[in-house]
């Protein structure tokens, strides 16, 4: 095989084994698409925390005051909050431990992101339990048939 001419749109590289083979520059360039990635998870921890966290925690407090003490609901309310917080927690060491080589995570890094992702799954399936179970922050005129919301209509 012909080494490439200047300009051209391929590369020549050498397998384990001692076989040339031909490398597309397209090609090259994709394997850096999922480091580009894998870098960008930074910028969305710190939208999930300061986007949905932060925004979403005042509003299920109020919640959380709002529901009788003893209760069934009170008790996963509070495992769902409590959760909710250690997975913010997660996120933010993951971020502190990865922050300085985003493209090239520590395994510590990754262990903590796997964690809150899976801690996320369980408090989410809480937050389902408590709407669609137990009907925590439903209107108490919620049918099938209620009006929009936003109509002012009365709820019938």
């Amino acid at each position: 095989m012909a080494p490439p001419q200047t300009g051209s749109s391929s590369a020549i590289g050498l397998s384990r084994s001692g076989v040339a083979y031909e490398v597309p520059r397209d090609i090259r360039c994709i394997n850096l698409f999922p480091l580009g990635l894998l870098a960008t998870t930074v910028i969305f921890d710190l939208i999930y925390l300061l986007g949905g966290g932060l925004i979403a925690a005042p509003f299920g407090w109020i919640d959380w005051f709002g529901i009788p003490p003893g209760t069934r609901a009170n008790s996963i309310d509070l495992w769902h909050g409590a959760g909710n917080v250690v997975v913010m927690l997660l996120f933010v060491a993951s971020w502190f431990v990865r922050h300085d080589r985003p493209a090239r995570p520590v395994a510590t890094a990754l262990v903590l992101s796997f964690m809150g992702a899976g801690l996320a799954l369980l408090t989410g399936w809480l937050g389902g339990e408590l709407v669609d179970r137990l009907g925590v922050g439903v209107d108490d005129g919620a049918h099938l048939h209620a009006p929009s919301s936003l109509s002012r209509r009365p709820i019938c």
